[in-house]
């Protein structure tokens, strides 16, 4: 039986773990070649896993070429790498605290990274290439604490505009997802308080499915748009904005 995405290549950045790793297996069991960008390429060898920084424009441009060479073709990159990992001890502090060289490195791979890769991709993409951006609910509404992140993500929101624009001439679709609270390791158990509509914690895999859509051919008239995938915390929070004013 054929699936989705049979014969189909895919580049997912930041896809050794969590929403990464779910997407490159939404994707895959969707019959698609997934070709994986990390910078920790973990101690069990994977032949997907190609060691790439992101922020590196000459290791992206080897890093797509690889894929092309290997594949023969690149049809889908979804960008998800992040640095929330690893600045995970700032979330919360206080803009006039956040240091320059914090704000610079997380918009460097955010943001920056992000415009390097799909740059890359998409001179090598045919017609029917498809991106798709992995932003944040953060980069929608200002919730305060994190302002790097928030503006990082609100700047690959608007990066998903104007490369969706851009693109089109070249028949390349591109659209973001804006995830809300995930559980992850990182982030917290799914047993903490959420501020969701429903007040339970996201799953990976939520968003892979969103990600899978937005490359799949259901979604070929879907340009230029942002998916959230927040659990209603937009909602709830544009509302209580809306109330308060």
């Amino acid at each position: 039986m054929s699936k989705e995405l049979d014969r189909q290549v895919a580049v997912v950045t930041g896809g050794a773990q969590g929403i990464g790793l779910a997407i490159r297996t939404a994707l895959e069991e969707a019959g698609a070649r997934v070709a994986v960008f990390d910078v920790d390429t973990g101690p069990a060898p994977d032949d997907a896993l190609l060691k790439v920084d992101v922020t590196d424009e000459a290791q992206v441009r080897s890093g797509v070429a690889e894929v092309i060479d290997r594949y023969g073709r690149l049809d889908v990159l979804v960008n998800n790498a992040a640095i929330t990992a690893r600045l995970a001890h700032l979330f919360g502090q206080p803009a006039l605290d956040v240091s320059v060289e914090d704000w610079r490195q997380v918009l460097d791979v955010n943001l920056t990274g992000a415009f390097v890769c799909a740059q890359a991709a998409a001179r090598r993409m045919e017609s029917g290439g498809r991106i798709v951006n992995v932003a944040s609910v953060q980069g929608l509404v200002a919730t305060g604490g994190a302002i790097h992140y928030s503006v990082s993500k609100a700047g690959l929101i608007m990066l998903t505009r104007s490369l969706a624009g851009e693109l089109a001439q070249r028949g390349i679709r591109v659209n973001a997802v804006a995830p809300g609270p995930i559980a992850l390791a990182r982030t917290a158990p799914n047993t903490a308080p959420v501020d969701t509509l429903s007040g339970e914690w996201g799953q990976p895999e939520d968003v892979a499915a969103a990600v899978t859509f937005l490359v799949s051919r259901a979604a070929v008239f879907v340009n230029g748009h942002v998916l959230s995938v927040d659990g209603g915390v937009s909602v709830r929070y544009r509302n209580q904005v809306g109330r308060e004013s």
